[in-house]
C-alpha cells in the first residue's frame, strides 16, 4: 500500500488557539457541574431514587475513567483537533438531549454521551495544546513538556 504524503498546514494565531482551548476547557465542566444543584428537583420531577439520583452523578466521572484510555486510539484515526471536535460534538448533543426532560432514558443516555466527550477532550486537550515538534535538544521526558 502505497504511502500517503500528509499536507502540512499553518497554525493559526496563536490568540485563536488560545480562545478555542479555553473555550473547550470550559465547556468540559458544565455537564458534570450542571446536575448537583439541581438534583433535588430532578429527582423529585422524575421520580428518582436516591441510588438513581447518585448514579446520575457518578456516570461523566466512571466514563471518564473507563474512555480516557481509549482517547489515544481515537485521535490515532481521527488526529487530535478531529477527536476533540468530535468530543465536544458529543458533550454538545449530550447536554442538548438532557433537555429533553420527562424522560429518564434520555437523561442517564445524554449523561453518558457527555461523560465519553469529557473523557476524550479531557484526556487529549493538554497534549494538543503544545507545539508538534520539539526543539533540539529536549528529550521525551515529562519536565520537557512544559514550555518556557
Amino acid at each position: 500500500m502505497p504511502k500517503r504524503d500528509r499536507v502540512i498546514r499553518p497554525l493559526p494565531p496563536v490568540w485563536v488557539m488560545a480562545v478555542a482551548l479555553v473555550a473547550v476547557a470550559a465547556n468540559l465542566r458544565i455537564a458534570i457541574t450542571s446536575i448537583p444543584p439541581l438534583l433535588d428537583a430532578i429527582s423529585a420531577d422524575l421520580g428518582l431514587s436516591h441510588a438513581a439520583a447518585g448514579a446520575l452523578t457518578t456516570l461523566p466521572v466512571l466514563c471518564m475513567g473507563l474512555f480516557a484510555p481509549v482517547a489515544s486510539r481515537i485521535a490515532h484515526h481521527l488526529g487530535a483537533a478531529g477527536a476533540v471536535l468530535g468530543a465536544v460534538l458529543a458533550i454538545l448533543v449530550g447536554t442538548a438531549s438532557r433537555l429533553a426532560g420527562g424522560n429518564v432514558v434520555v437523561l442517564y443516555v445524554g449523561t453518558f454521551v457527555c461523560g465519553v466527550g469529557i473523557a476524550v477532550a479531557g484526556t487529549l486537550l493538554p497534549g494538543s495544546s503544545r507545539p508538534s515538534s520539539r526543539p533540539s535538544g529536549r528529550g521525551s521526558s515529562p519536565a520537557s513538556t512544559c514550555w518556557p
